[in-house]
């Protein structure tokens, strides 16, 4: 019984793995422009996006259109990146004021 779930489980996780390979690959010329419009500096996009995949594993299952939750995703990241940015840096001048 537990060998036929782990069985289930890793052709779910193969299942997961090709569908997010092909839709990445897909839409890696959106996510460039995205990544283009935002100026985001490419460390902190790495890190960014990686943070968006990890938020996508875990609510796979209840998505209905991968691609566009990716895209909105990831442009809302970038927005909270500039936001925190900005936040830090009136902080910042603030204090010294």
């Amino acid at each position: 019984m537990e060998v036929a779930v782990q069985g289930q489980a890793k052709a779910a996780d193969d299942v997961l793995s090709d569908h997010l390979s092909s839709t990445l690959s897909s839409l890696q010329p959106r996510i460039k422009q995205i990544l283009y419009h935002y100026r985001i500096p490419e460390h902190e996009a790495e890190d960014l996006v990686q943070e968006v995949l990890l938020t996508l594993v875990r609510r796979y299952d209840k998505l209905e259109n991968l691609e566009a939750w990716l895209v909105c995703a990831i442009s809302n990241q970038f927005l909270l990146y500039w936001r925190k940015y900005r936040k830090r840096l009136y902080q910042t001048v603030d204090e010294s004021l």
